[in-house]
């Protein structure tokens, strides 16, 4: 791995990423927009300062577009940590079954001179076993500046685990997307910043694989007629994460 990832801190989400890996579907397309408190409050953070996880700030600014957020304690890494609590699990579970490709959302990076990487952890039973995988870092030098930006984690590119040689890379296979359990978004300042600087995520995307669906053509002598099923995960509107009551 070309970045810093803190040892302390990848082992300390080990108790809550791998405390139960859920078996059911993921939403196909489920899009997290934090529209109100309750979405927020079945989110955490963890806190790598001091090991302990803590409730996430939601944000609704006059501009109407709500989020939460979270401080670092130095040079702290932070992690925004989804689980089966968020929108009923629709973010957890069988990916494989709701065709996605990647985890995308939207970061918010208050210091860019104190900002090394983003990143996004999950559970599952991968090609390594049960455990934490993680994806390539996005360093500093994609960003243009301070502020908001999309990112995105694509399961097509090789994840890594952490073993006593160092971080091992692995493909992602069926078995892999079928076992995601928790998912977790990582924000990690450089080393020996001082600056207690803001970490914010927003509109977290299961982002589905967009393939055209096969098509049939029924012909007569005046009219004919084409007809398709549209494919998984395409509609997100129709997925919003929204707690059910």
């Amino acid at each position: 791995m070309p970045y810093r990832l803190q040892t302390s801190s990848r082992a300390a989400l080990f108790p809550l990423l791998l405390a139960g890996l859920p078996c059911d579907a993921a939403v196909p397309g489920a899009w997290e927009r934090f529209p109100i408190q309750w979405n927020a409050n079945a989110w955490t953070f963890f806190d790598a300062a001091d090991g302990l996880f803590y409730p996430v700030e939601w944000v609704n600014p006059p501009n109407g577009d709500p989020h939460i957020r979270a401080i670092h304690l130095g040079d702290a890494p932070l992690t925004f940590v989804a689980g089966p609590a968020v929108g009923s699990g629709a973010l957890v579970g069988d990916y494989h079954a709701a065709n996605v490709r990647a985890v995308a959302c939207e970061v918010f990076i208050e210091d860019l001179t104190e900002f090394e990487a983003v990143e996004c952890s999950v559970s599952a039973d991968g090609p390594a076993g049960r455990r934490i995988y993680h994806s390539r870092p996005l360093p500093a030098a994609l960003f243009s500046g301070n502020g908001w930006h999309q990112v995105e984690f694509d399961f097509g590119e090789d994840w890594f685990y952490q073993n006593d040689d160092g971080w091992q890379p692995v493909t992602v296979n069926a078995a892999f997307l079928t076992t995601i359990g928790d998912v977790g978004i990582t924000f990690l300042p450089l080393p020996g910043s001082l600056a207690n600087s803001l970490a914010a995520i927003d509109n977290v995307i299961l982002a589905p694989h967009v393939t055209a669906p096969p098509l049939a053509l029924l012909t007569g002598e005046t009219t004919f007629r084409i007809t398709f099923a549209p494919a998984r995960g395409l509609c997100h509107h129709a997925a919003d994460v929204i707690p059910l009551k």
